[in-house]
């Protein structure tokens, strides 16, 4: 397995020591609003790549924070998801990513959740 195709298992948000996020590429004031619009997939996977795991979007004048490693995202859409609403952003994400279970909230969420179980 070369270092590319590596899968890092040691989750970034459990570690002891806080650093700060990196931050994706993007213009000044609109942030990476549109490489979101032309691309959303494939901006965030680059970015993944490129920053890690977990990494901030400038989108105009908000951030979003994308999580990307699994152990963190169990944790915080398995274990805990009623304290981790996906916030304001996501209804503006939802027509750039759809409405599926990273974007959904509650019970619409539950739903989706249960649908993807074996």
């Amino acid at each position: 397995m070369t270092m590319e195709n590596r899968v890092d298992t040691a989750s970034p948000v459990s570690e002891t020591s806080p650093r700060p996020l990196p931050v994706a590429p993007g213009l000044p004031l609109v942030g990476a609003a549109r490489e979101m619009l032309s691309d959303a997939p494939g901006f965030v996977l680059r970015t993944a790549r490129e920053l890690g795991p977990i990494f901030r979007i400038p989108l105009g004048p908000r951030t979003l924070t994308l999580i990307a490693h699994p152990a963190d995202l169990k944790q915080l859409m398995q274990e805990e998801n009623k304290d981790y609403p996906r916030g304001k952003i996501f209804d503006v994400m939802r027509p750039m990513l759809g409405a599926s279970l990273p974007t959904a909230d509650g019970e619409v969420w539950r739903r989706k959740r249960r649908t993807m179980q074996p």
